[in-house]
């Protein structure tokens, strides 16, 4: 599987701080790790090693996460790395996302723009931050399942961004890119953040305190 270098994200006395999918990691929001057991049978009563499916899957996301950041930057990416195969379904990641994206108004954005929330003690980065047909959103794409920690994940690089001096978002966009024909393109809106932010900043706490106990040994 190939895989880009994992943020450190540090606060301003330059101590570690946990990302935000590291803090949803702790948490089984919606029953997603009883999914995830549940889809791992599936597969390995197909005959299908689950681990090297999901890292297969891995591969082709995160080179179509990466057309779609070169896209909105304007700069071109090396897909050396990648098989013929990963390319191809990656490429109709891409396609999807340009069909999207025809007629709409994309302006003054930030992409794949790290932050640190200084009050909650916690990092992200945004895959989106910006204007969209008038409304200023937070975007973030997925690739394969998406799961209501999508929605959680988004409302948490909301408060990185006003606290960080941008414009409150008004809503958060998430778009589930299709890497097959046989998959569908989904588009969720949300413009309501108060159950999100309370869901993770319970994540938070969950975390914190596991922190501590693994530190204190018990």
């Amino acid at each position: 599987m190939i895989t880009k270098a994992h943020i450190r994200y540090k606060n301003q006395v330059s101590q570690v701080v946990p990302g935000v999918t590291t803090i949803l990691g702790k948490v089984n929001f919606n029953g997603k790790y009883d999914r995830l057991v549940a889809w791992a049978n599936s597969k390995g009563l197909e005959g299908i090693d689950s681990g090297k499916y999901r890292d297969e899957a891995g591969s082709i996301g995160s080179l179509a996460h990466e057309m779609i950041l070169a896209d909105l930057k304007g700069v071109t990416i090396d897909t050396s790395p990648y098989s013929k195969e990963q390319i191809d379904k990656a490429e109709n990641c891409y396609l999807k996302w340009l069909e999207w994206r025809k007629g709409k108004d994309l302006c003054d954005y930030c992409v794949e723009l790290p932050l640190v929330s200084e009050e909650h003690q916690y990092g992200g980065t945004v895959d989106y931050l910006g204007w969209i047909d008038g409304c200023y959103v937070i975007a973030d794409y997925k690739t394969g399942f998406v799961g209501i920690e999508a929605y959680i994940q988004c409302c948490a690089y909301r408060q990185l961004a006003i606290e960080n001096g941008y414009p409150t978002p008004e809503k958060i966009l998430i778009l589930g890119i299709p890497r097959t024909n046989d998959e569908i393109f989904q588009e969720r809106q949300y413009a309501d953040f108060d159950l999100g932010w309370r869901a993770f900043l319970a994540a938070k706490e969950a975390y914190d305190v596991d922190k501590l106990l693994r530190q204190g040994g018990i």
